[in-house]
């Protein structure tokens, strides 16, 4: 039975944002009363082959060469940054840091099975013209004209240009062989109709009616639909511009297009457009209103989804996008802010080095990478055979995405199946149980911020868990083991453990629940599962074949990506409905309100979050109150949130309180928070009864005389 699988996984978003409580005090210059400075020292030791390139070398009809980072002396070296990047985006997870790690984009779709949305879109509700588009300078706008296009068989169009075109080519090898500025002739009244609309060009050559060629990428040929040859057209767009429109949505519509197409394509019309027309592109108008829905590089364009990545993160995460949260990632590593109020990087990783002379091996295989697009793993699927996607109004992120740490490297070439020397790679790679030292460099960190980075190295001094570093992770290539040597800091020799206590008890304090730990959500979960071997044993660890039946039946079955499973039992991936967004009780305190604009203080964002640090800091008032001037300091407040005509219990509480005072019940200092109370207005006994009111009044005056 078909199923998905994948060398990756997700660690699942959460909806909150930790942000340290020193995070408005965080400076370069500015020393902590308790910061640390000094250095770490330690071994990476590779469990599996290890390829950390630097060079790609790529030569015509050879597989590309991917070959190691090596220092001046010839030294292997991974670099710093690439150590730095692997720590801090283990670290981002741990302390529930902002998910910033995606490129802001729309995706696109075309899914042209039976039964799609996209072809209902397309067949009942829209049609298909042909256009240019051409880029004004003047106005700084994409103009579109729309015009007639027809099909040209490539047998007809050999004879009369003296090229073989074949469907086999990509839109660029077409091109390259016949350029968008060569005319074809034909007789527009010789035209045959199709059967889905689309006219014909009868004969290539004869006929007043000029037209470009326009070509496609290679369409996949499916037999059971029509025999190879039935594949072998391309386009002719002709007839003078019927329509020019342009605007901030064809704007929009022309960097949807471009950005969701082969790059070499888009590149190539880019620098090789048409002089006077442009670019060609086929556009969906609805049949309706006449809008334009889409554009594309072929006869059925590409749809914009509904939501880009950025939109569903800050669903998710209401705090990801904001400038006035600095997450502890942010904090210790740095990050750009305005007004001054950029953070620079308190650590620093140096090349680690391989101090052995050693021989490499080189290996073939084929380095994918995957697709935000398949939305069986990319995008939550809550509910079995309904997929939903990047339209839908709940859509939400899988989350962080991580590569499987396994325990072997296996290639992925077959020398009978991949014939092609142009989709190869030959890394370079070292042996298992290679070992390089390194070293990491911080200066004032607080203590929990150093435990942060010894928890991210050593996932917590959890030996089995392993880091994946260089190229073919997916693979399998490139498990590493860290371990600490050495930590020295303020110039004393210290361990490790102290500083990870230190920081795992700041995250359980922090984590918002309270019936659930830092250390048993589902984001610690995931992110030490897929860190350990063990966990992918028996699971299927490669990518899907694209082009295998497998794919048909996993987008047909609407399958979706199993969960994670230790020990026999799945792993959770849905958080406590009590995790929430939280404010720091520093939130936009000291140096960060200088990052408040108007614009921000009108957002219902940042009302709820005002609202929220004043009651935090409210609450932390009373909680450092002793408890008879806790219970006076409350009243006060309950007094000044409750409506006058609704006191009358609260006179209560004030008469109780005062018989305690005569009583010698509460404290000096209780005593004078109770006489600001009764001195104050709001305490005026309104709705008592004449004699009450006078025993009341003569009680708080003998209050008052104690003092």
């Amino acid at each position: 039975m078909s199923h998905v699988h994948a060398p990756y996984h997700f660690v699942p978003l959460s909806k909150w944002v930790y942000m340290p409580e020193w995070a408005h005090l965080v400076s370069h210059d500015v020393p902590f009363q308790d910061g640390l400075s000094g250095s770490i020292e330690y071994t990476l030791t590779n469990k599996t082959p290890l390829c950390v390139g630097s060079q790609h070398h790529q030569q015509e009809n050879q597989p590309t060469k991917v070959l190691w980072h090596r220092n001046p002396h010839g030294q292997f070296v991974i670099p710093g940054t690439s150590l730095k990047g692997a720590i801090r985006n283990t670290l981002e997870i741990s302390s529930f840091s902002k998910f910033k790690s995606i490129d802001d984009q729309r995706l696109s779709y075309r899914t042209i099975s039976s039964g799609s949305e996209y072809l209902k879109e397309v067949s009942n509700s829209a049609k298909v013209e042909a256009g240019w588009i051409k880029y004004c300078n003047k106005s700084s706008v994409w103009q579109l004209s729309l015009c007639n296009f027809a099909k040209v068989k490539h047998t007809d169009l050999k004879p009369y240009c003296r090229v073989n075109i074949r469907n086999e080519m990509s839109a660029v090898e077409k091109y390259q062989a016949l350029p968008i500025t060569t005319d074809i002739e034909f007789d527009t009244n010789t035209l045959k109709r199709s059967k889905d609309g689309t006219h014909t060009i009868k004969h290539v050559g004869q006929g007043g009616t000029k037209g470009s060629m326009v070509f496609c990428n290679n369409r996949v040929v499916d037999e059971l639909k029509g025999k190879p040859e039935y594949y072998e057209f391309s386009y002719c767009f002709y007839g003078k511009s019927q329509k020019v429109v342009s605007g901030a949505h064809i704007n929009t519509l022309v960097d949807g297009c471009l950005s969701s197409h082969n790059e070499k394509q888009v590149q190539f019309l880019k620098m090789n457009p048409h002089p006077e027309k442009g670019i060609p592109v086929f556009v969906l108008i609805d049949k309706k209103n006449q809008n334009i829905k889409a554009l594309g590089l072929a006869k059925l364009p590409r749809m914009m989804y509904k939501h880009s990545f950025s939109e569903l993160v800050d669903r998710k995460q209401k705090d990801a996008s904001k400038a006035l949260i600095f997450d502890m990632a942010e904090c210790i590593f740095g990050t750009l802010r305005e007004e001054g109020l950029s953070l620079k990087s308190r650590v620093s990783f140096t090349d680690a080095v391989c101090q052995k002379k050693l021989t490499p091996t080189y290996t073939k295989v084929i380095l994918g990478s995957p697709k935000p697009s398949f939305l069986a793993a990319y995008l939550e699927q809550p509910i079995k055979d309904n997929y939903v996607d990047y339209n839908s109004n709940n859509a939400e992120l899988a989350g962080w995405k991580r590569y499987k740490s396994l325990n072997k490297f296996e290639s992925n070439y077959n020398q009978k199946e991949h014939d092609n020397d142009r989709v190869l790679s030959e890394m370079e790679l070292l042996p298992s149980d290679t070992q390089f030292n390194g070293r990491v460099v911080f200066h004032n960190l607080k203590p929990e911020e150093l435990g942060a980075i010894l928890w991210s190295l050593t996932y917590g001094e959890k030996s089995q868990c392993l880091h994946q570093i260089g190229h073919g992770k997916s693979l399998g290539a490139g498990a590493c083991a860290i371990e600490v040597e050495a930590l020295s800091c303020n110039g004393e020799a210290r361990t490790p453990t102290e500083f990870i206590e230190r920081y795992v008890q700041t995250m359980e304090r922090a984590y918002p629940s309270e019936h659930h730990t830092w250390s048993d959500s589902p984001q610690l979960r995931h992110l030490i599962a897929l860190a350990n071997p063990a966990t992918h044993e028996h699971t299927i660890n490669t990518y899907i074949d694209f082009n295998s039946g497998d794919y048909k039946k996993i987008q047909n079955g609407k399958l979706s990506m199993p969960q994670l499973e230790v020990a026999g039992k799945s792993l959770p991936r849905k958080e406590p409905e009590e995790i929430t967004t939280t404010t720091a009780p520093n939130f936009a305190k000291g140096r960060l309100a200088a990052l408040i604009t108007d614009e921000i203080r009108e957002t219902l964002w940042y009302k709820m979050h005002s609202e929220e640090a004043e009651k935090r800091q409210e609450r932390a008032s009373l909680d450092a109150m002793p408890d008879d001037v806790r219970e006076i300091a409350t009243l006060k407040l309950r007094f000044e949130r409750t409506e006058k005509l609704a006191r009358q219990h609260l006179h209560v509480e004030v008469v109780a309180l005062c018989h305690k005072a005569l009583e010698k019940q509460l404290s000096p200092q209780a005593i004078r928070e109770l006489i600001d109370l009764i001195s104050d207005k709001t305490v005026d006994f309104q709705n008592v009864g004449k004699k009450k009111k006078k025993d009341r009044e003569r009680l708080i005056k003998s209050v008052k005389e104690l003092m």
